[in-house]
């Protein structure tokens, strides 16, 4: 779809991930940044896109309906 190696594509994606959510600690280590806030309750909902065998899942904060996490392109036999 992109004329990129599948490999690129998750390299590039988790190289911007690490920047978003990591960083280094006083020892040195990398590790998870704290979130400035915390969700109390979460859903989570899985559809089908396109009317195809193609699915996306979605986590929303139910308290002030942001949704922090998109998992789109899932194949079907991926959600057994």
């Amino acid at each position: 779809m992109t004329g990129l190696h599948r490999n690129v594509v998750k390299e590039i994606n988790r190289a911007r991930l690490s920047a978003l959510y990591t960083e280094k600690g006083e020892d040195g280590e990398t590790r998870l940044r704290k979130p400035k806030r915390q969700a109390r309750y979460l859903d989570a909902d899985t559809f089908k896109l396109y009317g195809g065998h193609r699915y996306a899942t979605v986590i929303i904060d139910l308290k002030d309906r942001a949704c922090p996490v998109a998992c789109p392109f899932q194949e079907e036999a991926d959600r057994a």
